[in-house]
C-alpha cells in the first residue's frame, strides 16, 4: 500500500510505516488505512503463507492496536501532539494550530 493510499493525513505516517514494513515482513498485505472518529483505523490480513507463527501476528495485533491509540494523541496533519476535537459532528485528532485553522473549538 502506498502513502497516496492512506485515507489519514501525513502527521500519522510514522505511526503506520514501521507497521506496514513488518506486515510486509510477515507476508501480509494492508487493506485499508483510514482515520475514523479521530482516530487511526489500521485493517490488514494476515496472508495465505505460514511466514510468521500465530504468536507473532498477536504481539502485531498488539502494535496496531498501539499506534490507533498513540493516534488519539497525535495530529494527524502534522505529528505534534493532539487531542481529538468535535465540529458539527465530525471528530479528528489536531493540535492547537491546525484546531485553529480549521475551526475545531470542543473537545471531544
Amino acid at each position: 500500500m502506498d502513502k497516496n493510499e492512506f485515507e489519514c493525513g501525513a502527521g500519522w505516517h510514522h505511526l503506520i510505516e514501521p507497521l506496514l514494513n513488518r506486515l510486509h515482513e510477515m507476508g501480509g498485505t494492508a487493506t485499508q488505512i483510514k482515520e475514523k472518529f479521530g482516530e487511526l483505523r489500521f485493517h490488514y490480513h494476515e496472508g495465505e503463507d505460514d511466514i510468521a507463527p500465530f504468536s507473532v501476528w498477536e504481539r502485531f495485533a498488539e502494535d496496531v492496536l498501539e499506534a490507533e491509540q498513540k493516534s488519539r494523541k497525535t495530529c494527524e496533519l502534522c505529528g505534534a501532539p493532539g487531542v481529538t476535537m468535535v465540529k458539527g459532528g465530525w471528530f479528528k485528532t489536531v493540535c492547537d494550530e491546525h484546531a485553529k485553522q480549521l475551526g475545531y473549538k470542543g473537545r471531544a
